[in-house]
This record gives C-alpha cells, sequence and structure tokens, in this order.
C-alpha cells in the first residue's frame, strides 16, 4: 500500500545522495532488501524491486576484489550487533568502477534474522582526493629528499621541523644533529645580521622570501659559501606559519670566479675545465628549475586570484584623469611588472598543455603577409623606443596551413626577442619564401650578438636564456621552448643560424596552403554601441579583493546596481529574492561549487532565464569548455581585461 508516509520519505530521500536502506539477512545465509530508496538503480543498476526478496544481484555488483571482506564485514556485525561500516568498490553496468561507502545499525528479528537500517554513498570524488594527496606527498618528499640542493622546512621561530641529506652533507652534519641547532649556530658571524634583517622583514609582512649569498660554518670548521632562498607560508592573518629555505652550495663557483680574475690570460685551459663544471652546476639547477615550473602550473589559480586586484585595480587607475605624473608612471610600472607576470602564467599553461597533449589546434590556409603585417603592428611600440626598425617582406600570395591564435603567438615571440636582444637602432627583418612544393620557410633576422653554435641545443628547453637573465633584458625562459612545441604541433620544424653580418636569424617552417579566393568587401556603417539599462547585477564570490575590484567596474555604469553573496547558498537565496538581470559566479565557493549553484539556479523556475556569467582564475581551455557545456552564458578568465567585461555587459544589459 502507497501510505503518504513512504511518499514523503522517498521525496526526502530523492535530495539525499545515496541510498537509504534496509538490509535483512537470515541465519541460514539468505538476505535480502526489503527496502531501499531509488538511489540503488542509480548507484548499482539495481531496481529496488528486485533485490525486495533476494539481495544476490546486489552482490554481484560488488567488486570481486571487496567481495569476501564485504560478507565478512555484515557477518561479524551479525555476530556482534555492533554497527556496520565498510568501504568498498562496484562494478557498474557499463564496467566503471566506484567507491561507495556503506553505514548501518543492526537489530536481531524474533525468527532469528538480523535487519540492518543505513546508507550508502558514493565516494568517488573523495577516494580521487585521497590518492591525489597521497601522491603529492609521495612526490614532494621524493624532490625533498633527492633534492640536488640543501632544503629544510622550520617552525617561525625556525626550529626546523625537517631537514634533508644534502643539507646535512653539505655542513657535515646528521640530519639529527641539525634538528637541534638553528641557522645562527653556523651562520657566519658578518653574514648573520643581513640574514636577520631579511628575515625580520619576512615576519613583519613586508616581503614573502628573499634570496642572499652567505657562509655557513661546516662541522669541521670550514667555510661553505652558498645561494639562501627562504620563502614562507602565512596563517590566515598573516603571521608566519612555516619557513621553507633551499642552499645551493656555490664555493666551486666562488673559487672559480677568483681564479679566473686572477689568471684569466695565463691559465685559459683552465678555464675552459672549470667552464664545464659550472655548466654541469647550471644543468643541476636548470633541473631544480623544471621542477619549480611544474609547481607554478599547479598553482596557476592562486597565482591568478592576486593578479586579478593587481591588474583589474590597475585598469581602473589607467582611467583616472586626476592621476599625477609620477603616480601614473608608478602604475605604469605596477601594470608592466602584473602583465609580465600574467604572461609568464599562461606561457606555462600552454606549455603544460602541449606536454600532456591537451592543446587543440584548428588548422587552417592563412595569408602569412597579413599576418605578419598584423604581428609587426603588435611589435612596433616595443621596438620604438630603442629605435629597432621592423622590415617586412613576405609575398602577398604566400600562405601556410596553421593555426591561426597559435602561428601569431609564435610571431610574437621571435619578433619581440628580435626586437629586445637587438642592439639600439638596430633592424628586424622579416622574410618568406617556398622551400619545396609544399613547404615554405619565414625568417626573422636581427643586428644582435647572435646565439654561440655551442649553446643553440639548450636554446628551446624550457626556462633556458643562456645567461640573459643576469642582464637587463626581461623574459620568462619559456616563449622559444613553447614556439618550438606549438610549431612542431602544426607540422613545422623551428631552429636558429647566423644572420649575414652577426646577429640571429630565427627560421619557421609550415605546410604550405592555398587560399580561397576573398570575397569582395562590404561596408557598413558600425553599429552605435549600445548604452547599459538599468539593471541589477549579482556578484557570488567569496574573495573580498575580487568583489572590491568588480564593485569598482560596475561604478561606472550609473544605472547598475551591484550586489553580492560570499558563498552559494547565500547566493541562491540573494538571487531568488532579487531576481537580478544577471548573475556573475565565482566557481571556486566555500562548501557549493559555482557548477552546483548554477544547476541550482536552471532547476528554479524564478531563476533559470537569468544569464550566469562564469568569472573565475580558472584559465585552462578545458575549464572554459566545460562551463559553457554546463550553462555557463559566458566564461571571463581572471584577471578580468575591463574591455572584455564591459563588452559581456553590454552583451546581457545593453
Amino acid at each position: 500500500m502507497d501510505h503518504p508516509a513512504d511518499r514523503r520519505l522517498q521525496r526526502l530521500a530523492a535530495l539525499m545522495p545515496g541510498v537509504l536502506f534496509q538490509f535483512q539477512r537470515w541465519p541460514d545465509g539468505r538476505t535480502a532488501m526489503p527496502f531501499a530508496t531509488d538511489g540503488l538503480r542509480a548507484m548499482y543498476d539495481v531496481a529496488p524491486a528486485e533485490v525486495v526478496d533476494d539481495a544476490r544481484a546486489l552482490f554481484e555488483r560488488v567488486h570481486p576484489d571487496d567481495r569476501e571482506r564485504f560478507v565478512q564485514s555484515y557477518e561479524a556485525s551479525t555476530s556482534t550487533l555492533t554497527p556496520w561500516e565498510f568501504e568498498y568498490r562496484v562494478v557498474r553496468a557499463d564496467g566503471r568502477v566506484e567507491w561507495h561507502h556503506g553505514r548501518a545499525t543492526p537489530e536481531r528479528q524474533p525468527d532469528g534474522s538480523t535487519v540492518w537500517h543505513g546508507h550508502i554513498a558514493p565516494i568517488d570524488e573523495r577516494k580521487q582526493v585521497e590518492t591525489a594527496l597521497q601522491r603529492s606527498e609521495h612526490a614532494f618528499r621524493q624532490f625533498f629528499e633527492a633534492g640536488l640542493v640543501g632544503m629544510t622546512i622550520a617552525e617561525p621561530d625556525l626550529r626546523w621541523l625537517g631537514v634533508n641529506a644534502r643539507m646535512a652533507e653539505m655542513l657535515g652534519y646528521t640530519p639529527e644533529e641539525l634538528r637541534r641547532l638553528s641557522w645562527g649556530d653556523f651562520t657566519h658571524p658578518d653574514d648573520l645580521p643581513g640574514d636577520e634583517a631579511n628575515y625580520a622583514r619576512m615576519a613583519a609582512g613586508e616581503i614573502d622570501g628573499y634570496v642572499m649569498d652567505k657562509r655557513y660554518r661546516r662541522k669541521d670548521g670550514s667555510l661553505l659559501e652558498c645561494r639562501l632562498a627562504v620563502r614562507c607560508e602565512r596563517a590566515e592573518d598573516g603571521t608566519l606559519a612555516r619557513v621553507f629555505a633551499m642552499v645551493e652550495d656555490i664555493s666551486d663557483w666562488r673559487r672559480a670566479e677568483r681564479e679566473l680574475q686572477a689568471q684569466r690570460d695565463a691559465l685559459e685551459q683552465q678555464v675552459a675545465a672549470r667552464t664545464r663544471d659550472l655548466e654541469k652546476a647550471r644543468d643541476a639547477a636548470e633541473q631544480a628549475s623544471r621542477a619549480k615550473s611544474e609547481f607554478l602550473s599547479s598553482m596557476s589559480h592562486e597565482l591568478r586570484t592576486p593578479l586579478n586586484a593587481i591588474l583589474g585595480f590597475g585598469q581602473l587607475l589607467e582611467m583616472d584623469r586626476d592621476l599625477g605624473a609620477r603616480s601614473r608612471g608608478h602604475l605604469r610600472e605596477v601594470m608592466r611588472a602584473g602583465r609580465h607576470l600574467l604572461r609568464l602564467i599562461n606561457e606555462v599553461l600552454d606549455l603544460a598543455q602541449v606536454e600532456s597533449g591537451r592543446l587543440v589546434l584548428s588548422p587552417e590556409a592563412l595569408a602569412l603577409a597579413e599576418l605578419v603585417d598584423e604581428v609587426a603592428a603588435l611589435t612596433e611600440p616595443l621596438a620604438a623606443p630603442r629605435q629597432v626598425r621592423l622590415h617586412t617582406a613576405v609575398p602577398l600570395a604566400l600562405a601556410v596551413r596553421a593555426d591561426r591564435l597559435r602561428l601569431k603567438q609564435v610571431l610574437v615571440n621571435l619578433l619581440g626577442n628580435a626586437v629586445k636582444y637587438n642592439r639600439e637602432g638596430g633592424d628586424v627583418r622579416i622574410s618568406a619564401r617556398p622551400m619545396t612544393p609544399d613547404r615554405l620557410r619565414l625568417v626573422v633576422e636581427d643586428d644582435g650578438a647572435g646565439i654561440p653554435a655551442s649553446r643553440r641545443s639548450q636554446l628551446f628547453q624550457p626556462f633556458s636564456r643562456l645567461g640573459a637573465e643576469l642582464g637587463s633584458v626581461e623574459g620568462t625562459g619559456i616563449g622559444l621552448a613553447l614556439s618550438r612545441r606549438l610549431v612542431e604541433l602544426m607540422g613545422g620544424r623551428i631552429g636558429v643560424d647566423d644572420a649575414p653580418g652577426g646577429g640571429a636569424a630565427f627560421w619557421v617552417e609550415l605546410p604550405s596552403a592555398t587560399l580561397a579566393p576573398a570575397p569582395p568587401p562590404v561596408t557598413e556603417p558600425a553599429p552605435a554601441e549600445p548604452g547599459l539599462a538599468p539593471a541589477r547585477v549579482l556578484y557570488i564570490e567569496d574573495n573580498p579583493a575580487n568583489l572590491a575590484l568588480v564593485e569598482q567596474i560596475v561604478a561606472r555604469h550609473p544605472g547598475l546596481q551591484l550586489t553580492s553573496a560570499a558563498d552559494g547558498p547565500a547566493g541562491l537565496v540573494a538571487a531568488r529574492a532579487q531576481r537580478p538581470a544577471l548573475i556573475l559566479l565565482d566557481i571556486h565557493l566555500p562548501g557549493m561549487d559555482g557548477y552546483e549553484v548554477l544547476a541550482r539556479l536552471r532547476a528554479d523556475p524564478l531563476t533559470r532565464e537569468v544569464p550566469v556569467v562564469a568569472l573565475t582564475a580558472q584559465a585552462m581551455p578545458s575549464d572554459a569548455r566545460r562551463a559553457i557545456e554546463a550553462g555557463f552564458a559566458e566564461y571571463l578568465s581572471k584577471p578580468i581585461d575591463l574591455s572584455v567585461f564591459d563588452t559581456m555587459l553590454r552583451r546581457f544589459l545593453g
């Protein structure tokens, strides 16, 4: 009989993840599931009616490797009448394996059988998180212990929590002996004040880390010359939580510098040998640098969040007509540094996509001269201050088959390098010619110092700048490595030769193509830019800096009223109460994430028609595709570009 209480229970159960159930076992081993909610079908591909009298169909879904322990677990509960709790795997009808967690309370029946009342929940996501944490911890431990440099982790009072073997080896102590000492016990007295001053600035919140050269006293009394790099992790209140340090032994390097300075002319062979030693040391440093780049890629989201405030408020300040000349100069430096950091993050993400095989290309026939002219125009502002002249000589008839965005990215990098590493008043020449009937070559030549043939094998390696990092030319060390991978993905090659008269000549070979006839141009009057009608906008965001930035941006449009909510549940309440014309939604929210908030907005008749725009620090193309497929009307990644943001507002509110 369909009792109203049963219907209410089923409706309540439908709101819970997993299955509410009653499971019964008789002394003769028979089992049944007299009651189960509809979640059973979704989790086991078994209808509740199929197991009312016989639960064997349910057991068949339990993973063979877990089945025996599964039976033992509830038999133990039968014997002791203690609550049953078990994690196990289930093999779905389509072959997928999922993790479940069951919990139930047993109750003995008059006929000798045992009935459990309980709940089974899916725990795949939790298991994935646990596995990821274990792998991350293992990877960190492997990196820490196998590091080519000394590494330590310390409390804010500089009591050491961990010291790797390399650190102990360099100082001549055992790790246990080092843990009983502090930095000051073996720092050279002349270097201690500088170290303490840097640490005090970090503790005060002025800096988050520092790098310095210093000397340590080994256990045997000898001196160790080192390069010390310190970074900190802060608690929520801004105080120091943990301190990380990396120590590189540069004794040989320093000794070599002194010897080379004194014997440069007379000891050329010794200089060559020492150079080889230094190259080995540099190779080791580059290996450590690659490990750092992998870490930076995983931190993209955290890096974009503060950049959103820096570049966002910076763009607002650029629009301030009352800003003084000195302040505007300071602002230019802030924006330049912020955009440089953003460019570095984007290049790291692009490189990670290429190396993981996730980058999607859209090859098409491209007019090469048109693309080169476009990139040359973008490079002119960089060339003008150094009086570098750009010369293009690309025949109009030449076309290549390539991804337009990625080829443009490669050309921007090559022309930018040709300008940056050129001499003052030099020239950059861009030319192209067919190599074979189906291949052509584009060449970018400069009048710079050129690149020694012996070092060209390192040129296209990530973070390899061939010593340029010690100079004043800004760069990331990623651009050429990324360009090489992009060109190869487009079926081409990239390399470098000597330019006539000196300098470097970078070349790119790509498949040639034939352009379809261009349609005649149609001239239409440009539409007037629409204004924004008065409207209410809701922003669901937990980061105060991000919220403050969007408040300032929206305040530039007098007709718009912005309200906010700090988490998903509050945002849902505000959306129902305010009925906004547009909702801006962060993806990473505490508790309920942006995807769940979107799903609930779409399920509610009062809010399902409101356009929802994702505003997030996730910037991978796969993130954007997932968001659009989930139902977001548009996807904007942080840091916010004001022009893009305003275009979005006009699209939905104009």
